[in-house]
């Protein structure tokens, strides 16, 4: 059975066009190869499809025009020895030149001289036109409409594709050849996009031929998982962004360990993925005998926003399984205690309607109404002899609602923080 739109559920649609292209622009998505063979096999029936279709390119020909600039930057090119005229020689005599012109005033000799442009500048021409005409062709096939191009940063393929053709009339014509070892970096980035490229093009001359069986589904559903987490992040920094708060990637500070940082005035917070956090109530871990390092065993929670004095921690299950989410419910609360941050915060998409008997079961449909109506529902935690407190909540994000309203759950669980 393959694994095409058809199989996913209109929420699982809204989840593709909501957070697909958020999830590349966060991790910074080049080297697609897997991601590539999903995405593109999947062929461009869907908006939702067509739309990550449409950012991939985008990144391709954004490296290849980068690395374009860089060669041009770089002016490689070899010195050859030509002979020159003048009346003084310059350089080792030409006899037989200078016998003809010396009547004149004139002698020839040999030199150096700056010549054509290297050979990789050849290559990168070729190159460059190779990866042109291979966008033209796919944007054809993924037309998007500028106000569906949703993400945190803008990009525009179009424009990228544009000054593509530009940049690359500074380049000869050229030839291909195999990459080589000593290639400069910017010819080794113009290779990368080439094979990219053109890997795309095989994709989709057989689409859907290489997306086929139960491995593809599982994977697509997997995917699926992961852009929930990315479509909570994004929720998380449009309401940071709404109350003035300037967002930059760890990377981009030089700090890897950090996934995205929000800064205002002086406040900062850290937004981490999938990290064990400081202050872990969690002490040894029993019996002795087992060597087993307490910090090690440490919760690692989805998303975590960590103030000066404060943490929110996120726990994200893309389920709509009574089952699951009562188990999440009962890790949000594990957290809480491991923790004791401000807010625990299970974040899902509501549950299927199902007739439950299990009692913990019941207990979870029925908070999953409550949120149904209200967006959110938390329990209060206290220990008033150590000074604590901390609400854990069960939120309703689903896709298929308005960005705005998903946003409103988001900030009233963030609304004492981010002032």
């Amino acid at each position: 059975m393959r694994s095409t739109p058809e199989d996913l559920s209109e929420r699982d649609i809204e989840l593709l066009k909501k957070a697909a292209v958020i999830y590349l622009q966060l991790n910074g998505v080049l080297d697609l190869s897997e991601l590539l063979k999903r995405i593109f096999a999947l062929g461009n029936e869907g908006d939702e499809l067509k739309k990550l279709q449409h950012y991939v390119l985008y990144l391709i020909v954004a490296s290849a025009v980068k690395s374009a600039y860089e060669a041009l930057s770089d002016r490689l090119s070899y010195r050859e020895l030509v002979y020159d005229f003048s009346p003084i020689a310059f350089g080792a005599p030409d006899v037989i030149r200078t016998t003809v012109l010396y009547s004149r005033g004139l002698v020839s000799y040999y030199t150096y001289r700056e010549g054509a442009n290297a050979p990789e500048f050849k290559v990168m021409g070729y190159l460059l036109r190779m990866i042109y005409q291979m966008a033209e062709g796919l944007i054809e096939r993924v037309k998007v409409e500028e106000d569906d191009r949703k993400g945190l940063f803008s990009f525009d393929p179009n424009g990228k594709i544009h000054e593509l053709r530009e940049v690359l009339q500074n380049f000869p014509e050229g030839f291909y050849r195999d990459p080589v070892y000593t290639d400069p970096p910017w010819l080794r980035e113009a290779f990368v996009a080439y094979f990219t490229l053109r890997e795309i093009m095989d994709i989709t001359a057989y689409k859907r031929s290489r997306a086929t069986g139960q491995g593809a589904k599982k994977g697509l559903r997997l995917l699926l998982w992961d852009l929930y987490e990315h479509y909570l992040i994004y929720l998380v920094v449009k309401v940071l962004e709404g109350n003035k708060f300037r967002i930059m990637r760890g990377r981009d500070r030089g700090d890897e360990e950090r996934y995205l940082v929000a800064d205002k005035e002086d406040k900062l917070i850290d937004l981490l993925r999938h990290r064990s956090l400081e202050g872990s109530n969690l002490t040894e871990v029993t019996p002795k005998g087992l060597k087993e390092s307490a910090k090690k065993r440490r919760g690692r929670p989805d998303l975590s926003l960590v103030g000066r004095d404060w943490t929110i921690i996120f726990e994200c299950k893309y389920s709509t399984s009574p089952t699951y989410i009562t188990a999440s419910r009962f890790k949000t609360m594990a957290y809480a205690l491991e923790y004791m941050p401000k807010a625990a915060v299970l974040v899902y998409p509501g549950l299927e309607e199902r007739d439950v008997k299990d009692k913990e079961l019941s207990e979870t449909v029925e908070l999953d109404r409550l949120t149904k109506r209200k967006g959110l529902v938390g329990f209060v935690f206290k220990d008033e002899r150590k000074g604590w407190e901390t609400t854990v909540y069960m939120a309703r994000i689903d896709p298929k609602a308005e960005d705005e309203e998903n946003e409103r759950i988001i900030a009233e669980v963030l609304k004492e923080v981010v002032r």
